[in-house]
């Protein structure tokens, strides 16, 4: 296994599911994990899980359509601990139906959170890590992008447009830490 010892990790949708798992493997792996979700209730037992296990972690709960609460989120961490390395922007919600019966603002609210919500937390990161010339940005996606279903239409564009994201942050990371 590596060592991620002494970095610090943010893992937005970390109360549950895949941001769970990832939250977990990085604390293994010795991060600081921060775990972000909506509810601090939910995130809770979370963190008593991690430090059960042995492993360094806090609650930072914001919900990731507020783009000030990311930036905040973000430039917190970096301020406690002197240092913000990780940002895993794992945190999706969907909206099913067919698409003559959703509804704008349902679409809308996929978009912000699976996209525009990925973007903010992306640029706030790119923001501390850039200075550094170090830092990872993971974002999730999902193979629901490149093979369709009939009922997720914001969710596929959502996500499709998260693969695009990742592949502009790649070039743009290229650009500023490797010249």
């Amino acid at each position: 296994m590596f060592s991620l010892g002494g970095k610090v990790a943010l893992v937005t949708g970390s109360s549950r599911g895949l941001g769970w798992a990832i939250a977990r493997s990085l604390g293994a792996a010795g991060a600081h994990v921060i775990l972000n979700g909506r509810d601090a209730l939910t995130l809770q037992p979370r963190l008593d899980q991690l430090h059960a296990a042995g492993m360094k972690g806090e609650i930072a709960a914001f919900d990731v359509t507020d783009h000030a609460a990311c930036a905040a989120a973000i430039g917190g961490a970096a301020e406690r601990h002197h240092r913000f390395d990780i940002l895993v922007a794992n945190a999706g919600i969907n909206q099913r139906g067919a698409i003559t019966e959703m509804l704008v603002e349902d679409f809308r609210r996929v978009l912000e959170t699976n996209l525009v919500g990925v973007w903010a937390l992306a640029k706030e990161a790119a923001k501390v890590m850039i200075p550094r010339r170090s830092g990872r940005i993971i974002m999730t996606g999902s193979m629901a992008a490149n093979i369709a279903r009939p009922t997720l239409s914001a969710y596929i564009a959502s996500k499709g447009a998260v693969h695009s994201l990742t592949k502009e942050r790649a070039v743009f990371s290229l650009d500023h830490f490797l010249d």
